[in-house]
């Protein structure tokens, strides 16, 4: 039996899925990042890897009949040859399809119904699709023009107030001290000089968003000010997307991807949710029903010419379910 396999690939990890032609997952694997742009040059091995780790417990190497790669990126570096090219040989697979990464998000939002997608791990992107197959995106260009909401962005923020508070800008804060814990630093002026240092500027700013929740829980103004402005953000995108579609007034299915939304009572979704409830009010704020790997293998099951029916659905969210526990 040839195998579907579908991989999510962002600025942090990438991972695989594999699954029967019937939507069954049976196992997952990881690898490092693969986002088209920033790790150009090691995105064939993240792949590589996370495929392999996927394939192990199966005991032999599976045979894959559509491989469909969601890919950060995909439009913002141009690949000679285009993305397919990158990936020749790299995969068992008879098919080899590479799509935007916002499209597989999509897609396992609602099932390929319409709906938009808020992104917001590493980067940010919003991105949704309308009963007649159109697409529309808003926000997505890059931690240099954009991404405001993201993990980068909160992490670059609380840097900010570590320095504001230092120079007199700023309130008082405990992001100061946890930032100089964390990151071993000497003194709050070492900071100035932290992201030059860094091999991977984006991964590694958008780590230090942890340190923002966790004091905002604990009551920390300014870190819970961060979070605010990033759900407040995100909700500019969302509404643009949303008037774009013609779905501004429709009862729409808005489903947060990426760990600053999804977290347990994030406090980025919350305050997106009150925003929306103002912008558009029919409007619902949900998880998606797939993750973006789900609507990665649906992307190839698609492509594969298999029929994706609700009972085929149901099969896929309940197994990834079953495989990420």
């Amino acid at each position: 039996m040839r195998l579907l396999a579908g991989f999510d690939g962002g600025g942090t990890k990438t991972l695989c899925a594999l699954a029967t032609p019937e939507g069954e997952v049976v196992s997952l694997g990881t690898g490092g990042p693969s986002n088209l742009c920033t790790h150009a040059s090691s995105t064939r091995d993240s792949v590589v890897a996370a495929f392999q780790e996927a394939a192990h417990p199966l005991g032999a190497l599976p045979q894959v009949s559509v491989a469909c790669l969601a890919l950060a990126g995909f439009h913002a570096c141009a690949v000679p040859g285009g993305p397919e090219a990158a990936f020749v040989g790299a995969l068992p697979a008879s098919d080899l399809v590479v799509i935007p990464d916002m499209e597989a998000a999509f897609l396992g939002a609602a099932g390929g119904e319409p709906a938009v997608v808020v992104i917001a791990g590493t980067g940010t992107a919003v991105y949704g699709g309308g009963s007649r197959g159109q697409r529309a995106r808003a926000a997505g260009w890059g931690y240099l023009l954009d991404d405001e909401g993201s993990g980068f962005w909160i992490g670059l923020e609380a840097l900010k107030a570590a320095l504001k508070e230092f120079d007199g800008r700023g309130d008082a804060t405990g992001l100061t001290s946890a930032l100089l814990q964390h990151l071993g630093l000497p003194d709050v002026e070492a900071i100035e000089g932290y992201p030059f240092g860094l091999k991977d500027l984006t991964t590694s700013v958008a780590s230090l968003a942890p340190l923002v929740f966790d004091l905002a829980s604990k009551g920390d103004q300014v870190a819970a000010s961060i979070l605010r402005q990033a759900g407040a953000h995100l909700s500019v995108p969302v509404s643009a997307v949303l008037r774009r579609l013609g779905l501004q007034d429709a009862p729409v299915c808005v489903a947060c991807v990426g760990s600053v939304l999804t977290a347990q009572g994030s406090p980025v979704r919350e305050a997106l949710r009150g925003r929306l409830a103002e912008l558009a009010p029919k409007a619902t704020l949900t998880l998606p029903l797939l993750p973006p790997v789900g609507g990665a293998l649906l992307a190839a099951a698609k492509a594969a010419g298999h029929p994706v029916s609700p009972s085929f659905l149901a099969r896929m969210k309940e197994s990834l379910e079953r495989q990420e526990s």
